[in-house]
């Protein structure tokens, strides 16, 4: 394994990460859905430069791996807060949507492992 191995993981993590990221910009629903699309696929761009061209772009991909994980943890914060209203709602009657906060949740989740391997792999900028 030579050292064109980590950055290549690196680009594989932020394409995977993009991919993930995309059915999370339609929660607000599909008006501001393509205005929101950008962020994820500007990770799918980046990754794609990153896995022909190698480390260039590390320090780009740093910050967008540190992007990606504030958006991870929110989405992770915004679906045990919904999961919490859930069972409030299911106590008083109702619940008819509860699982909904487990999509957010899981999707925070592999939103944040990737950007930690991508933060882990991409190595210091220079």
């Amino acid at each position: 394994m030579g050292p064109e191995v980590t950055p290549r993981i690196a680009a594989a993590a932020q394409i995977l990460l993009g991919v993930l990221l995309l059915p999370l910009s339609t929660i607000f629903g599909l008006t501001p859905t393509p205005v929101l699309a950008l962020g994820p696929l500007w990770i799918v761009a980046l990754g794609c430069r990153m896995w022909w061209r190698g480390a260039d772009h590390r320090t780009a991909a740093r910050r967008t791996a540190g992007v990606s994980l504030v958006v991870g943890v929110a989405a992770i914060a915004y679906g045990v807060v919904a999961l919490r209203a859930a069972g409030r709602s299911a106590a008083a009657g109702g619940g008819l949507l509860g699982a909904f906060g487990l999509v957010p949740l899981v999707l925070g989740l592999a939103i944040s492992c990737l950007a930690g391997i991508s933060l882990a792999s991409s190595g210091r900028g220079q």
